[in-house]
């Protein structure tokens, strides 16, 4: 069995400072077992080897990721505590605590844009899409300044799809997100303002989803931004509503005596809309008696009570 033979090194950062607590190995050339330790207050790094042979020294910095060999012997050099093997790292112990130590990026950024018709007429309440490129497309609205926030990954190529006067959307704007950016990236429709003009059909429902069917049943429509104001009566509980997409019109439905119930503002979003609810604050009871067809929708909630003798009287 071969003698063994103690080594002593010491590590240094490259401005001579030595570096204590380090993590550190020794291992033989070519081989797979290795001594693992720490550098002690002195920076020493005391480990024991076979004689004559191929030593590595080896040493994980502050952030690093893995070890690196710093230093290749041979076993049987003299060392003591006067005269160690000296490891010098390439760097400063502070240098190495900075590097890799980033600024924690955002995971997402914002992107502003503000769409305007072909005439520059602001586009308010205005329905866009927007996507990653190639991914699924996500609806929202732009606000009273016709602005809209996108948020998604940095550096991320995005598109921005505008609704035509055709009920459809086509893509309008591609972008790179970049970093972010508050100052808004116009978006021009070809068309002008007033070809954006909307029809909706409209199903009035109670609170409880039932559907509201009185006859010649009296709505206003009002529009909010022009005051322009439209009575329009239905038997059928549906109404037909015209406006501009992206102004708000208040409609409020009557009840048979002339009394108003609560008005319901209604934000048109397509050109042409025919599955639109609009909920009531109330509540209705459809109820019709055919020939042997009793339809009430209205459930009997008061409790029957029938003696002996009336059940007798029955039979």
């Amino acid at each position: 069995m071969s003698s063994l033979v103690t080594i002593i090194s010491k590590f240094y950062d490259k401005s001579g400072q030595r570096v204590i607590n380090l993590n550190v190995k020794s291992r033989y050339h070519g081989s797979i077992r290795e001594n693992q330790q720490k550098t002690d207050k002195k920076g020493f790094f005391i480990f024991q080897a076979s004689a004559n042979r191929t030593i590595e020294i080896l040493a994980k910095p502050p952030n690093a990721k893995e070890y690196t060999v710093f230093k290749m012997m041979n076993s049987s050099v003299n060392s003591s505590a006067s005269h160690p093997v000296k490891v010098y790292l390439p760097k400063t112990i502070e240098e190495y605590r900075q590097e890799n130590i980033k600024t924690p990026q955002r995971k997402t950024v914002k992107n502003f844009f503000k769409v305007v018709d072909r005439h520059g007429k602001v586009m308010s309440n205005f329905p866009i899409q927007s996507r990653p490129k190639g991914k699924k497309s996500f609806e929202r609205s732009t606000d009273e300044e016709g602005l809209v926030e996108i948020e998604s990954s940095p550096n991320r190529d995005i598109e921005v799809l505008v609704l035509t006067s055709g009920d459809t959307f086509i893509l309008k704007k591609s972008v790179n997100s970049g970093s972010g950016s508050k100052q808004p990236i116009l978006i021009q429709l070809d068309e002008p303002y007033d070809n954006f003009k909307s029809s909706s059909t409209i199903t009035l429902l109670d609170r409880n989803d039932n559907k509201y069917i009185v006859e010649k049943t009296n709505v206003e429509i009002l529009a909010l931004e022009g005051k322009e104001k439209n009575i329009i009566t239905t038997s059928n509980g549906k109404i037909q509503v015209r406006g501009h997409i992206g102004k708000w019109l208040k409609i409020t439905v009557y009840k048979p005596d002339g009394t108003p119930l609560k008005s319901v503002n209604y934000l048109p979003k397509r050109i042409n809309e025919s599955s639109v609810k609009l909920h009531l604050d109330v509540d209705v009871t459809i109820g019709r008696t055919a020939k042997n067809e009793p339809n009430i929708t209205k459930q009997i909630r008061e409790n029957i009570l029938i003696t002996m003798n009336q059940m007798q009287k029955i039979e």
